[in-house]
């Protein structure tokens, strides 16, 4: 059997055992797994090549066109014609046609006939704030870094970059001598758009389908009844979506929720967007933590920011506030041993990290960091199919950090 048709009884197979699960998310990821290399198959050497180069460009188009309001414009139900949206974008048909082409050509946009164009699956998202904003945030924060790497790495050694405040995010922006989220403000805006796209990168509510919370932390929350501690303390939470989602999910759960974050965050959370129960407060994660013996410390998305000594710093403050009862409870991704094509979102956010010396961790890299800072890995609890986990650690009441 050649590789062909390989690949065209792969698709076969697994596009009938979606068909009869289609809400199952291994399934599908099956299916599109087996219909890419199906693809990578029917290319020509040649083809690959002119590939991709096509989705680089139509990638950066669209960052283009999400920037004039052209996704935006188009009606999330039915379709618009050129001219129309032209005029609302005030662009020159011409002009706007080009950019058009090329994204119908690639099956971002789909055009019902001729000069007229609508949403697809590929685009519908771009047409609301959370896609606008992650599309803004890539072109114009990310795309210029990965431009200018063999520029950056030109005389340099080449490794993955390990200071905070000299990384090529920071270079490509002028700005050496910054960790990322200060490179990230110059532009008030620039912020607002992390903020908003947060979500969309990584959804608030899976961590909550990840880990028990219910059985896991029963013990902590019928401690609350009686002596009121915290239950859980969410470091680096921001506006605290997750804790809110967590709440309404897990309402059995008694005890306090504190939020923390520094305070340009804090001191914007609309009055009254926090449910009762759970509280936002000001903390800087490399300062001691001021609560002792929470039942949980929680952290989302926050050690992948950050080579691992800045992270053993982080961690220490944490264990060092830990009884022997208290959990940590880290939600990060981890990275498969071996490449796992089904879910290839872990890699291409590695190299995000990588651009301002964060980076995603392997389960051995995790359980090396985790047992430098004091701490003992309980358990990775991951998702089928998802390489977005929950990481369990305790103190290690026999081991001084």
């Amino acid at each position: 059997m050649t590789s062909l048709q390989h690949a065209f009884e792969t698709v076969h197979a697994s596009g009938q055992t979606c068909l009869q699960n289609p809400e199952t998310r291994e399934t599908r990821l099956q299916a599109l797994s087996a219909a890419r290399k199906l693809v990578w198959e029917l290319e020509s050497e040649q083809g690959a090549v002119f590939n991709r180069i096509g989705d680089l460009l139509s990638t950066l188009a669209l960052g283009f066109l999400v920037n004039i309001g052209v996704p935006q414009s188009i009606p999330q139900h039915g379709s618009i014609f050129l001219d129309e949206l032209a005029v609302k974008v005030q662009a020159d048909a011409s002009f706007l046609a080009r950019f058009m082409r090329l994204l119908c050509a690639f099956g971002i946009f789909q055009e019902t006939d001729r000069d007229t164009y609508a949403h697809t699956k590929q685009s519908i998202l771009y047409g609301q704030a959370e896609g606008e904003f992650v599309s803004l945030l890539i072109n114009e924060q990310f795309l210029p870094v990965f431009s200018r790497l063999s520029e950056y790495f030109a005389d340099r050694t080449l490794e993955s970059p390990n200071d905070p405040k000299r990384h090529p995010y920071g270079w490509a922006h002028g700005m050496n001598d910054h960790h990322w989220i200060e490179v990230l403000a110059r532009d008030p805006k620039n912020l607002a758009l992390f903020a908003k796209s947060a979500g969309f990168l990584g959804d608030f509510a899976a961590d909550v389908y990840i880990y028990p919370y219910d059985k896991e932390l029963k013990g902590a929350s019928d401690k609350a009844v009686t002596d009121n501690p915290v239950l859980m303390v969410d470091i680096g939470g921001s506006t605290g979506d997750t804790m809110k989602i967590l709440r309404q999910h897990y309402s059995d759960l008694k005890g306090r929720i504190v939020v923390q974050d520094i305070p340009d965050v804090i001191n914007n959370i609309p009055a009254g967007y926090l449910p009762d129960g759970i509280e936002a407060t000001v903390h800087d994660f490399w300062q001691p933590q001021p609560i002792k013996g929470a039942g949980a410390y929680y952290m989302r998305r926050v050690m992948h920011d950050w080579p691992d000594e800045h992270c053993r710093n982080i961690l220490r403050h944490i264990v060092d506030a830990m009884d022997e009862h208290s959990k940590l409870l880290i939600a990060e991704a981890v990275v498969p041993e071996r490449v796992d094509m089904r879910d290839p979102s872990v890699y291409w956010m590695d190299l995000v990290m990588f651009t301002f010396s964060g980076k995603e961790r392997t389960a051995v890299q995790w359980k090396d960091l985790f047992e430098s800072a004091g701490l003992e890995l309980v358990k990775i609890w991951s998702m089928e199919m998802n390489n977005h986990s929950v990481l369990e650690g305790r103190k290690n009441m026999a081991m001084k950090c």
